[in-house]
């Protein structure tokens, strides 16, 4: 009896010790943020923390939407500095005044990892500027959504037909709309027998699937040598038998090869997609295709055919909250226009410049768009009878 006794105390040493130095490491790695990073009342809901400019310490947490600064002493610029270069470090990367940006994923606890984006004085003018976005295993479902406001269950119902039918959905928005939480959501109702091949340029979506394979790109060395881009690992994905293919971000030479995936049989696709409107990402593929050196005309038949729904996502400027603004799909009518038409919330037709026809859902009102887009659409429909 005595000797379980103290066995157990022994363990319980150990376990103490063990505790203590994951403490300090935490404490040495994260500096003066520690303390902040390990505030359960921050942590609980924190979606990003930010330092900078000029040492100062802000914080976005779902509970209260939007920037806030906190209490604390602004950081000088060394402490700023080293804090992000200890940061890109610890994982392999680099930054100094040769390569003053980087980005880097941190583990901060069993539930929790952290992006890392670092900018270093000169070039930011205001001083090193550290950018943290917590990244939490995905808890989000499709029905959550619908309770926190995120969508509406018309929007949930539509888009759970569209993943059913295997439509390619690309999520657009700008930064910090939660375009990740829904691509998460999607990604986490899809059946279990479906493998999906995951790539991203910074190891973002965090959420469990039983046959999640997570691509990551990587960057030069210092001898600016192997450097693999994300337009490479969609080729790679092709060849890992994919049932779906989840694109984190396309912003680069890998939306001509996303685009050529959706048009080779691996439909049912996600992606997700920086852009201002719903309206406007169809240029932006298009703009990205070209770029990467592809003809326009191929382009433009190729961005038609791929594109099956765009869900557009907002954030409101005064309460913070998140929102789908619009969905539109594509259907399958061809014609030859040379501009972009919208339609209203009813869900009348709009002509792509590669002449499909898409519709649109929206819960939003917006009465003086939709006239101009049925006037756009009928001077569309008047110019194509003329060419017949």
């Amino acid at each position: 009896m005595i000797h379980v006794v103290k066995h157990s105390l022994g363990v319980g040493k150990k376990d103490q010790k063990g505790a203590k130095e994951n403490m300090m490491a935490h404490a040495d790695l994260w500096g003066p943020l520690a303390s902040i990073l390990n505030d359960p009342a921050i942590t609980t809901t924190l979606t990003d923390l930010i330092v900078g400019p000029r040492g100062t310490i802000w914080v976005d947490c779902a509970h209260d939407p939007g920037l806030h600064r906190l209490p604390h002493t602004p950081l000088c610029e060394e402490d700023c500095r080293s804090l992000a270069v200890r940061l890109i470090r610890s994982t392999g990367g680099r930054l100094d005044d040769a390569h003053p940006w980087a980005d880097a994923t941190l583990p901060l606890n069993p539930t929790t990892r952290m992006r890392v984006h670092a900018v270093l004085a000169p070039l930011a003018t205001t001083g090193t500027t550290i950018s943290l976005r917590a990244l939490r295993t995905s808890t989000h479902t499709l029905p959550s959504l619908v309770t926190s406001g995120f969508l509406t269950s018309r929007q949930c119902a539509e888009l759970v037909r569209d993943l059913e039918a295997r439509h390619s959905i690309l999520i657009s928005g700008a930064t910090g709309v939660g375009k990740t939480t829904l691509l998460g959501a999607l990604a986490t109702s899809l059946p279990a027998q479906e493998r999906l091949i995951c790539i991203e340029d910074t190891a973002e979506l965090n959420l469990y699937h039983p046959q999640l394979v997570q691509l990551v790109t990587r960057d030069n060395n210092t001898e600016g040598r192997g450097g693999i881009p994300m337009s490479v690992l969609v080729w790679q994905a092709l060849r890992m038998r994919p049932d779906r293919i989840i694109v984190g971000e396309v912003r680069g030479n890998e939306a001509v090869d996303l685009l050529t995936a959706l048009n080779t049989g691996h439909r049912g696709s996600l992606a997700s997609i920086h852009a201002n409107s719903a309206r406007d990402v169809p240029h932006r593929l298009l703009t990205l295709a070209l770029t990467a050196g592809m003809p326009e005309a191929a382009a433009q038949h190729t961005i038609a055919s791929a594109l099956d729904v765009i869900v557009h996502l907002a954030r409101d400027s005064y309460t913070g909250q998140r929102h789908i603004s619009d969905i539109w799909h594509a259907r399958n009518t061809w014609h030859t226009v040379g501009s972009w038409c919208m339609s209203d919330k009813y869900g009348d037709d709009y002509a792509d410049s590669s002449g499909r026809n898409i519709s649109r859902s929206s819960d939003a009102s917006d009465n003086n768009k939709a006239c101009e887009n049925r006037e756009a659409c009928k001077n569309s429909r008047e110019e194509m009878a003329c060419d017949e």
